[in-house]
């Protein structure tokens, strides 16, 4: 037994597989904030080996004014981390404070879309109450029956046109593959159409003669006469059914007003586009949020202007002659503490390294899963886009779903093919209701009962008509 389950579950699961998503986008923030401070924590503890290098080895004035230098570096480096801390303090607020927005939003959409639902079951109920009542009137099981016996000729008829349609094609293509018989045909000879004159005439006789013309001309002539007379009695057959249908409906119609439900349609009709307002809301505010969350990711990966410079200042000071020159002579010297600094100074270089790896391990997981949050959401916006939440709307093997979802998330399925599996596992249920979302709703449409078949090859208004499975 296939097992199903709801739009609405399934609109559900996304939204959690989206919220953890954003909580692993928060984690890796977190790890490559870390693994900044620590990159730069390894950027001062180099600095401070240098001054000690340079306090044992230079002379005294170029001693202190080296030493002076670094300290002035890390101080300024200091400052400005410090600034920066506080920008990606309130920039983290903020984002917590829009991701809450966003939270609240989803609550109410979900509370909005709920409360939709209990109206469009009601009605659907209702519905079939009414129903019930219509197929005990004789009248109606009258026009109920000349409506479906209408719509089955039409639908015959319709069927027989357009295999004759196909046979014409098949049967006339070495006929317009002649092309002295097409020739001739596009002439109009052999009719009172045809109008030419002197020696051409005369070859045309000839040539009529030598290919078997006329004959050829009456086959021809009566493959294409027969679609034509089977369109033009269908499309009276269709007209016919159509009428029969509008009679119906009218006796629909009327048993509908006098239970209100022309009422609670315009009801439904307002809670959906409340139920829109809000998807719209929360479209506004998940690209504000993404748009922090780009600037937080921007700031975590060390591209803002305060780490920067942060970095610069201690990088130059580095490049500093003297520095090298601290390096080369504590080689060439006896004593042993200058070399214990050069060699704490290489295992620093070594550290920093890992730390500057892991940094970028954690930079490019976060682009990854920041590519998935932003996969998930045109997904779900594109589900409700869609109405996929409504309530007649079903998920075949709905527990494939939440498998492919946490693939997803692993990075093991991309968004083209995660949407493509939830497009082919989707079914609309057919359903009496005849309100549906707005993208599909059109005045006057016809919506009848289940017992009216409406076979595959019927040729009525579609413009007009539908047998359910709006809503």
């Amino acid at each position: 037994m296939i097992t199903t389950k709801s739009g609405f579950h399934t609109l559900m699961e996304i939204d959690q597989s989206l919220q953890g998503a954003r909580q692993s986008l928060h984690s890796l923030a977190d790890q490559i904030n870390k693994g900044g401070e620590n990159a730069l924590l390894f950027r001062q503890q180099e600095s401070q080996a240098y001054r000690e290098l340079a306090q044992i080895r230079l002379d005294h004035l170029q001693s202190k004014t080296l030493t002076e230098q670094l300290q002035y570096s890390e101080k300024q480096a200091l400052d400005l981390l410090e600034q920066r801390q506080t920008y990606l303090t309130e920039l983290i607020n903020k984002i917590n404070q829009a991701e809450q927005v966003l939270s609240d939003s989803e609550k109410n959409r979900q509370n909005q879309a709920q409360n939709l639902t209990e109206k469009v079951e009601n009605l659907e109920q209702l519905l079939a109450k009414i129903h019930q009542q219509l197929a005990l009137q004789a009248d109606y099981q009258q026009q109920q029956s000349k409506t479906q016996k209408a719509v089955v000729q039409a639908s015959f008829a319709n069927e027989k046109r357009q295999q004759a349609a196909a046979e014409e094609s098949n049967k006339g293509k070495p006929y317009r593959l002649d092309q002295l018989f097409m020739y001739l045909w596009h002439l109009k000879f052999g009719t009172n159409a045809y109008q030419v004159t002197g020696k051409t005439r005369y070859l045309d006789q000839w040539l009529a003669h030598f290919i078997g013309y006329e004959a050829l001309r009456q086959n021809y002539a009566m493959l294409q006469e027969i679609p034509k007379r089977l369109k033009a009695h269908a499309d009276d057959l269709t007209e016919k059914a159509n009428q029969q249908l509008k009679i119906l409906k009218e006796l629909q119609q009327i048993a509908e007003k006098k239970e209100a439900v022309p009422e609670q349609e315009a009801l439904i009709t307002k809670e959906q586009q409340a139920l829109e307002k809000i998807d719209q809301m929360i479209t506004k505010q998940e690209s504000d949020y993404n748009l922090l969350v780009a600037e937080r990711s921007l700031t975590l990966s060390g591209q803002d202007p305060y780490f920067k410079q942060a970095l610069e200042a201690l990088v130059t000071t580095f490049r500093d002659k003297a520095i090298f020159q601290l390096r080369q002579e504590a080689a060439e010297t006896p004593a042993w503490q200058d070399d214990q600094i050069v060699e704490n100074l290489l295992e620093l270089r070594e550290e920093k390294k890992v730390i500057e790896e892991n940094l970028q391990h954690y930079q490019k997981l976060h682009s990854n899963q920041l590519e998935r949050v932003k996969g998930l959401e045109s997904i779900r916006l594109k589900f409700k886009q869609n109405h996929y939440d409504q309530t007649n709307s079903r998920f075949s093997e709905g527990a494939m779903t939440s498998v492919l979802l946490q693939e997803f998330l692993r990075g093991a399925v991309n968004t083209a093919d995660l949407w493509q599996s939830i497009q082919r596992n989707q079914r609309f249920e057919q359903r009496r209701q005849r309100v549906q979302y707005s993208h599909n709703r059109g005045g006057g449409g016809f919506n009848l009962p289940r017992d009216i078949h409406i076979p595959s090859g019927f040729g009525g208004n579609s413009g007009g008509f539908s047998t359910g499975g709006g809503f």
